[in-house]
């Protein structure tokens, strides 16, 4: 998917024809002096997020029955791993499996949409499964 680069003012100046751009993909806006910003459609988001957390959870998986492939497969990642005592690679591997399942359940910062059927809301789930309800909700502009 391409990013489209715009000027934070441009936003301002042409706010349809920068809304267009998003027809394209997600688009960065620059600022000067300040950190830029990036404007994408919530449901790519929503998308990307089950993404992560399909991922996260063939990880898991991967860490919890079959370590040793998995920690063959880290080394392309995190070359530095193989300089570790062996029980200091398995917990890395314990440890960042358990962070990218928090990460991609987690309700608010990287959390995971999950589409409420009964009324389209924007749902968080916990670890324990607990459904809680994100403030706004996805499409339900805030």
């Amino acid at each position: 998917m391409r990013v489209v680069e715009r000027s934070f003012s441009d936003l301002l100046r042409y706010p349809n024809d920068v809304a267009a751009d998003l027809d394209v993909g997600d688009v960065l806006l620059c600022r000067r002096d300040e950190p830029d910003l990036l404007l994408g459609l919530a449901e790519r988001d929503a998308e990307r997020s089950d993404v992560f957390r399909a991922l996260a959870v063939t990880f898991r998986s991967l860490a919890t029955r079959t370590p040793s492939v998995l920690a063959e497969a880290v080394l392309d990642a995190f070359a530095w791993t193989e300089f570790l005592p062996v029980k200091d690679r398995r917990l890395f591997l314990d440890e960042f499996s358990r962070t990218l399942m928090a990460s991609a359940t987690r309700v608010g910062g990287v959390g995971l949409p999950v589409r409420d059927r009964r009324g389209g809301r924007g749902v968080g789930s916990d670890l324990l499964g607990c459904a809680v309800e994100r403030e706004g909700g996805v499409g339900e502009g805030h």
